[in-house]
């Protein structure tokens, strides 16, 4: 995946120390969640990491043949990603957790109305629609990319040519900030390796 088919935001790190020093000290005085996710944002831009907005690349880029999300995104920690499409062109990518009749879904991401164009239905009600719910595999992270701390709120992002259970490729890993900003910590192609292990995983 190229950083460019995204929409990111960058600064250079001396005026992002900057904002997040200032917000740091704004935080003291106030415990509005907009002072906290700013200190967030600018502390990641500190450290020259640019930050993506999920929602306004999902708005950008165009659906894949099959008509379905061109991107997959999920915690960087679970085997697959599932992506349900809801009405008014909105959509939630999620995990499913357990397995068998106890497994149960858990959406991560929610992306509002008219994120995408309406999706098909199969009634004059415009109420069921078709293919509702998508899955695909999640790609693993390279030993050289493993945070310290273990991978949490670590998400990761890759293009999905179709929902299908197969190892992926080009994933970037994310650092979760907001609701939809991520700071990109990571970019790499997997080895033919590297797929062959997704490929047991499923």
């Amino acid at each position: 995946m190229q950083v460019e088919q995204l929409e990111v935001m960058s600064l250079d790190r001396e005026t992002a120390t900057e904002k997040w020093k200032e917000y740091l000290q704004a935080e003291k005085k106030s415990s509005e969640a907009h002072i906290r996710d700013l200190k967030k944002a600018y502390y990641e831009l500190s450290k020259g990491h640019k930050i993506l907005d999920f929602f306004e690349t999902v708005k950008k880029l165009p659906l894949n043949k099959d008509g379905d999300p061109s991107v997959a995104i999920a915690p960087a920690n679970h085997k697959t990603c599932l992506f349900h499409k809801d009405r008014n062109g909105a959509g939630s990518y999620g995990v499913r957790n357990g397995r068998g009749w106890r497994a149960s879904n858990h959406w991560e991401v929610i992306l509002p109305d008219h994120t995408f164009p309406n999706w098909p239905t199969s009634d004059s009600q415009n109420w069921n629609i078709v293919r509702d719910t998508l899955e695909t595999s999640v790609p693993i992270v390279p030993a050289k990319y493993l945070p310290k701390a273990g991978l949490g709120n670590r998400f990761i992002l890759w293009e999905v040519d179709k929902w299908v259970l197969a190892a992926p490729k080009d994933p970037l890993l994310l650092r979760r900030i907001t609701a939809n900003l991520f700071a990109i910590e990571a970019k790499w192609s997997l080895s033919k390796l590297e797929r062959a292990i997704i490929r047991g995983r499923i």
